[in-house]
């Protein structure tokens, strides 16, 4: 086995697993709340196309389809396309960096927020003061459209733009993977 640090078509799915892993501890130092990467259930698997983040059985939760990265590759395709209704905002909008990498990053980091929101509302509450210590709730006002707990609601926006600001936006920082030469 070779150590990269580089995502390939072939090694999409070791590559994505570390990264989810990596960016959930990395996420976990910048908000302070101890245990979220080990009680993380992280899935990187061939099952369709949707990425997802939440909770399953009061354990965080985010699942990366393999499938998706490997299309990237085949159309070459490294934007991260944001829902319409955040696409322009100039933190948390769809990103490109002209790498596929990039766009993977952004969908973990889109995905680990959502697990965030709802563990430290619904799981670990008493994680919940301390991480809306830390977010701006006042930057994303209702819109009307979202839910005030989950899904694309102002207290996801502000978990998911201080970790866009953090772990994205101002350069990437990936973990190493240990791959072997072995094709998917």
């Amino acid at each position: 086995m070779k150590t990269t640090y580089t995502l390939t078509r072939e090694n999409a799915k070791a590559w994505a697993e570390a990264q989810l892993q990596y960016q959930a501890r990395c996420a976990e130092d910048i908000l302070g709340i101890e245990g979220f990467a080990n009680a993380l259930i992280g899935v990187v698997d061939n099952r369709g196309l949707r990425a997802m983040g939440g909770l399953k059985g009061g354990r965080p939760y985010v699942k990366i389809p393999a499938k998706t990265i490997r299309y990237r590759f085949d159309r070459q395709v490294s934007m991260f396309r944001e829902y319409s209704s955040i696409a322009n905002h100039s933190t948390i909008g769809t990103f490109d960096n002209g790498r596929i990498d990039g766009a993977v990053i952004c969908t973990i980091v889109h995905e680990i927020a959502h697990a965030i929101d709802y563990w430290t509302h619904y799981t670990r509450t008493d994680y919940k003061d301390l991480v809306d210590s830390q977010i701006d709730l006042g930057a994303f006002p209702e819109d009307g459209r979202a839910s005030s707990v989950g899904g694309h609601g102002r207290r996801w926006k502000a978990i998911y733009a201080l970790l866009r600001e953090k772990q994205v936006n101002g350069g990437m920082v990936t973990a190493p993977v240990k791959v072997s030469k072995t094709k998917m």
